[in-house]
This record gives structure tokens, sequence and C-alpha cells, in this order.
């Protein structure tokens, strides 16, 4: 029973110094990272995708043509070609050729009835306005067989439609020079198949150098970081070129200087890779790479003293020169936020409420009286035993 007693006392002596660790463990912790959530955004991009189709008239109706048709070299042969916007809206640019054996012959100059809005550039036909998805435009009615052609050497003659497109948004063609889109390359187009066409058009129609809705995200004292449900470049269709800027509202509603900090995970993705992001208005400036490993871990974004707001601008651009491999492709950031409260170099609060600061010094210094209080009764109890 002693031995019982002896481990009470003890227990009892040493409660107090387990409350002051407890209470100077709180004050510790206090300023530390407090996670607050996470917004996710969808990024896409557009595709140019279009589909070439030739039709001749037969008894007044346009038929799909045949493959193989016999011709009488004295006549017109009726000839269809029909380009259809299966994509992103964009600009159009046409060439026929015929071959003969070895031979090979622009047919711009044997074209008839060629169509209101084509233009004749070099061996190109240009459509001078933008096409809208879904629609189609015809390029011409009939071609006449080239006189160049000898049919009594290779009575066989080949014509195809060669067909180039590129996104109106951010393209700006000069019809007024013999190359209207300048030194622009055309690659053969990745559009993938299984891609929703309906998804391609962007939902603002003028993207480019855009302004979003502001995101609040609100620091307050009881409830935390609230982040608001405006969404955040929440699915945002992106074409070479275009820029798009949103803007994080914060605010401080809490008793004292806080940071609110950012970061940001995604997949690996070739697509992100390209975009550029810009943050300004905060703290710490930045301009590099959506996908930079400095985005990984969390950065300040802002500073803010009690009842202080602040709008930070973050901006992400695709470049003018992302090419066909990252179109139609989507891709999910995953931006987190947390609040920090701010401290001085000595590791104590530069403002806000420092009285709380003053509690935790009286309660330990009471602590430390009790305890040594406790301390010398035990001592006396058990010299008295």
């Amino acid at each position: 029973m002693k031995n019982y007693r002896s481990m009470e006392v003890r227990g009892k002596r040493f409660l107090p110094l387990l409350i002051l660790f407890l209470v100077l463990a709180g004050a510790l912790c206090y300023g530390a990272v407090r996670t607050g959530g996470e917004i996710w955004s969808r990024l896409e991009t557009g595709g140019v995708k279009i589909g070439v189709e030739t039709f001749c008239v037969e008894d007044g109706q346009k038929v799909k043509m045949d493959p193989r048709l016999r011709v009488d070299c004295r006549q017109p042969v009726s000839y269809v070609p029909r380009i259809t916007n299966r994509g992103t809206k964009c600009y159009l640019r046409v060439r026929v050729l015929a071959k003969a054996g070895s031979q090979v012959f622009p047919l711009q100059e044997e074209l008839d009835g060629v169509g209101e809005g084509w233009l004749q550039k070099g061996e190109y036909l240009y459509y001078e306005k933008p096409v809208s998805y879904g629609e189609a435009i015809d390029v011409c009615q009939a071609f006449r067989l080239p006189d160049r052609w000898d049919f009594y050497q290779d009575k066989t003659l080949q014509v195809q439609v060669d067909a180039d497109a590129v996104q109106d948004k951010n393209f700006h063609p000069d019809f007024s020079s013999e190359h209207p889109w300048g030194e622009v390359v055309v690659t053969a187009s990745r559009f993938q198949e299984d891609n929703r066409i309906e998804m391609v058009e962007p939902a603002d129609p003028e993207l480019q150098e855009t302004q979003g809705n502001a995101c609040r995200i609100t620091a307050d004292e009881t409830q935390g970081l609230l982040l608001g449900e405006e969404g955040f470049f929440s699915h945002v269709c992106f074409l070479p070129g275009d820029s798009r800027t949103e803007t994080l509202q914060l605010s401080n509603q809490e008793m004292h200087r806080i940071q609110i900090l950012m970061k940001a995970e995604w997949e690996k993705s070739a697509f992100l890779d390209q975009m550029q992001l810009q943050i300004s208005g905060g703290d710490q400036s930045y301009t590099g790479t959506l996908t930079a490993a400095e985005l990984q871990d969390y950065r300040p974004l802002a500073t803010l003293e009690p009842g202080e707001s602040k709008a930070v601008r973050v901006t992400l651009a695709f470049p003018e020169t992302a090419d066909n491999p990252y179109q139609q492709n989507s891709d999910d950031i995953c931006w987190s936020f947390a609040v920090k409260q701010e401290e001085k170099l000595s590791g104590i609060p530069a403002t806000g409420e420092s009285g709380i600061w003053w509690i935790f010094f009286a309660v330990g210094c009471v602590s430390i009286a009790v305890a040594g209080k406790a301390l010398r009764k035990g001592y006396r109890n058990e010299g008295a035993k």
C-alpha cells in the first residue's frame, strides 16, 4: 500500500508540469501552418479538324463522285470539292492538283464556278472568312482538263484536293499579301477521333486576354480558411495564343497578421508543361511554367493585417508556338491553400492580439509556482513519513 501511495503522490506532483507542457506546446503550435483546402481547375485545348468530300452533279443533283469516272476531254468535268469544319473555328486554304504518270498539273487556273469568298494567291485558294464548326464550304463546280495533259500517252488523270486549316483565334492572315498565311507551317492534324467534337469551341468566344470572376479566399477566426465557390480556371478552353487572368480575392478576418500560402499539384502532362503561369499583386511575383518544381511547395501569396483584403492576379497563357500534338487535351490542376500566422524573427507574432501571449506567460508562471509548491509539499510529506 505504501508503494502505491507514493506513486499516487508523485503522479499529483507532476500534474502541474504536465499542464505547463500542454500550455507551452499550444503556444508553440500557435502560428503553425494550418492547411485550409483545395480548388480544382480543369484546363482544355481546342483542336482543328476538317473533312474533304468530292461531289459531282448528275440530273441536277449533287452526288458523291465515283472514284473512277469516264470523262470527255473536250468538256468541263463536274467536280465539287466540299470542305467541312469538324473542329475549332478556322481559316481554310486549298489547292487542286492533277497527276498523270510522272506529270503534276496545278488546276487553280482550270477551275470553273469558284465559290464566293475564295481568293487565289499563288498555288492556293484562300477562304477569306473563318469557318465555324459544322459549316461546309464548296470550292468550285467543275474543272477543265489541262492542255498540257497528253492523254494519248497516259489516259488516267488523278485529281486530288489538299486542304489546310488554322484556327482563327489569335491568327491574323493578310489577304493583301501574296502569302496571306505568312510563314505559318501547317502540319498534319492529330485530332483524336474519340474526343467530343461539341466541346471544341471555347465557352468564351473572345477568350484571348480575358478576365475571370474573382475567387474569394477568407481566413476566418472560428471557421478556418473558407474557399469561395466561384470557380478558379474552371473548364477553360485554350487555343494557341490565348491568355486568361483570374483573381484570388484574399481576406483576413482573424485577430492577427497572417500569410495565405498556395501550391499546385498535377499529373505529369506534356500539355501542362506548355502552359505559362504568372502571379502578381501579392508577396512574391512569379513568371514561368505552370509545372515548375518550385510551385509544388507552399509559397506565400500575400501577408494580410487583421481586416485587410488583397487581390492577387493569376494568369495562364498557352503559347502561340503550341502545335498540333497539344490539341484536344484536358488536364486537372489542384490548387492547395493554407494559412499561417505571421511571425517576427524572434518567433513572436509581429501584430495582432498579443494578449494571448501574456495569457500564456501568466499561465506558465502560475503553473511553475503551483508545481514548485506541490514539490515542496511532497518532500515535506515524505519527510514526515
